[in-house]
């Protein structure tokens, strides 16, 4: 019986530690799924200055789930940039976007794990649900 119960505490001792473990592995995906997000929403953002010669003011960016359309040779058709805008993976709210100018942007969101050194961030707002830790802005 006494070995029983070691076995048991011993595979609950592992399971704690597993879980703790994978917690810090799902954390490091939806940061990485964040900034890949935010490097589809830029490549996509370039393109429009590209055909526009501007880039997309913040107050007609998409929300989460639609997508980014111009028609910038007033033609009548609308070219699709990204056919759905993503959205962060944990709360489901789109990113910061903020256009200075019509030659910068910023892109900005937070990271469940901050970098060490800690990135410039300067131009982000905030971010949900927290203050930002990663951003993009165009070079």
């Amino acid at each position: 019986m006494i070995e029983m119960l070691i076995v048991i505490a011993i595979i609950g001792i592992l399971t704690a530690l597993s879980l703790f473990g994978l917690q810090n592995t799902r954390e490091t995906g939806r940061d990485a799924a964040r900034k890949g997000d935010l490097q589809s929403i830029a490549t996509a953002v370039e393109v429009f200055r590209s055909d526009c010669h501007r880039y997309p003011r913040a107050i007609n960016f998409p929300a989460v789930g639609s997508p980014l359309r111009a028609d910038c040779d007033g033609d009548g058709n609308n070219e699709t940039y990204i056919q759905e805008m993503p959205g962060d993976p944990v709360s489901g709210n789109g990113y910061f976007y903020v256009d200075s100018t019509t030659v910068t942007y910023v892109l900005c969101s937070h990271l469940e794990e901050p970098p060490v050194p800690a990135n410039d961030i300067s131009g982000c707002g905030a971010c949900d649900p927290a203050g930002c830790g990663y951003r993009v802005l165009n070079p």
